[in-house]
């Protein structure tokens, strides 16, 4: 299991490299809002704006803002998944963790 300062490191990595991932999985782990703060970050300066299409953040302990945060910096870019179920086929990622 990973932290914050992991998601970070991950985060770093998305920006440096990591030209071709199309999903991308952080669930399940003990990332906060300071990693969450972090992997946004990284989306919001472009990282896998080109091929990103899946996001799973889900099982994470985030506090309301902190999914907000991510949310946001995922809005028009990836579809993020920050909690259970998935979602099915067919829904629009702002509807995703409803």
């Amino acid at each position: 299991m990973i932290g914050d300062k992991g998601a970070a490191a991950m985060a770093g990595a998305l920006l440096s490299g990591c030209k071709e991932v199309g999903g991308f999985g952080m669930h399940d782990n003990l990332i906060g809002d300071a990693g969450a703060a972090a992997v946004a970050d990284a989306f919001n300066k472009g990282a896998l704006a080109q091929t990103g299409e899946f996001f799973y953040f889900q099982g994470n302990p985030l506090s309301d803002e902190g999914k907000l945060v991510l949310a946001k910096a995922c809005k028009g870019k990836i579809r993020v998944h920050l909690g259970w179920p998935r979602p099915l086929g067919g829904l629009e990622p702002e509807d995703w963790d409803r």
